[in-house]
């Protein structure tokens, strides 16, 4: 991530001394959601356990996120050979 915004202008800098991974959350997503009945921990400090719905609402909120565009996060993923499938969105 930092080799990338070097090279983007438009990618926010981050405070001196910062590294993106204090920026990032890890989310384990259980889609469609978490069955009705399951006994799943809360999480901890490194991971949130939650359904598909509740990731969608901690994506649009604010909070720790290094304040990438759709676009910034489409050059990671082609910096990093991923692609998508053939014939996925």
């Amino acid at each position: 991530m930092r080799d990338l915004a070097k090279g983007r202008p438009t990618i926010p800098t981050l405070p001196s001394g910062q590294q993106y991974y204090h920026f990032l959350e890890s989310v384990l997503c259980l889609h469609p959601g978490i069955p009705p009945g399951s006994k799943i921990p809360a999480g901890d400090y490194k991971v949130s356990i939650m359904g598909y719905a509740d990731l969608l609402e901690r994506l649009k909120a604010e909070g720790l996120h290094p304040g990438w565009t759709r676009d910034d996060w489409l050059a990671l993923a082609r910096a990093l050979d991923l692609y998508p499938l053939d014939g996925q969105d």
